[in-house]
């Protein structure tokens, strides 16, 4: 599940994502799960988001690989 929300204090959009069914917890500690990133729209943190969690997803193969 992902989440985006507008700061308004600071003008930008935090992105946070978790397992489906998961509740989405902003203070929750960054694991290969759970995430938060900022972007400065909305469409920027969605995209950072996706790619750190493509990310975590390629780590396992990776390391195989190497």
């Amino acid at each position: 599940e992902l989440s985006i929300k507008h700061n308004l204090v600071f003008n930008c959009y935090r992105a946070t994502w978790a397992p489906i069914g998961e509740p989405i917890d902003p203070s929750h500690e960054a694991d290969d799960r759970h995430g938060t990133v900022i972007g400065s729209c909305e469409r920027e943190a969605a995209v950072y988001a996706l790619a750190q969690i493509r990310s975590t997803k390629l780590q396992p193969q990776l390391a195989v690989a190497v």
